[in-house]
């Protein structure tokens, strides 16, 4: 088991020589293969089936010059454009821009239409955002004081630096 750990790692290092990979190919193709070593069965039973092509110039490779790729691209390319373009106008068309019929503002759930009741609600809410937000930054506020305290210290501590060198 060690000696095939060690062989997968100089595979896999590229270090291998062909006997040696030979034997790997044998312990993958035997029914010998610790779980351990289960998800390289697969890779290594793959090897065996490509050896068996006996003449690789029998193979058909389709081939499609350069330029034939390039009109394929720009032809799916204008395409899926053209669809974009349809699919926005129909949107458009379909949904049109509506403008609203009066001025309302909807409070959980309701829909509210008296502007003052909206403007006192607004006013609540903004109110109650600002003492959030002042709360949570007093920390904020003793650690610049602190910060503002440290000052002289660093003041001398340049000094010293400076008159030491």
């Amino acid at each position: 088991m060690a000696t095939i750990n060690e062989l997968l790692d100089k595979y896999f290092q590229g270090q291998t020589s062909i006997a040696e990979e030979n034997e790997l190919k044998e312990y993958f193709d035997s029914d010998k293969v610790a779980e351990e070593h289960k998800p390289y069965e697969a890779m290594f039973s793959n090897f065996g089936q490509e050896s068996q092509i006996t003449n690789p110039s029998k193979l058909v490779l389709h081939y499609e010059p350069a330029h034939i790729i390039h009109k394929n691209k720009l032809r799916i390319w204008i395409a899926s454009a053209s669809g974009i373009a349809a699919t926005v106008l129909v949107a458009l068309w379909l949904f049109g821009t509506q403008t609203p019929k009066d001025d309302y503002a909807v409070i959980n759930g309701k829909v509210i239409e008296n502007e003052q009741v909206v403007q006192k609600l607004a006013q609540a809410r903004l109110s109650k955002v600002n003492r959030m937000l002042a709360r949570n930054l007093e920390p904020l506020k003793s650690i610049e004081r602190v910060h503002e305290n440290l000052e002289p210290i660093r003041k001398v501590s340049n000094i010293s630096d400076k008159i030491n060198k």
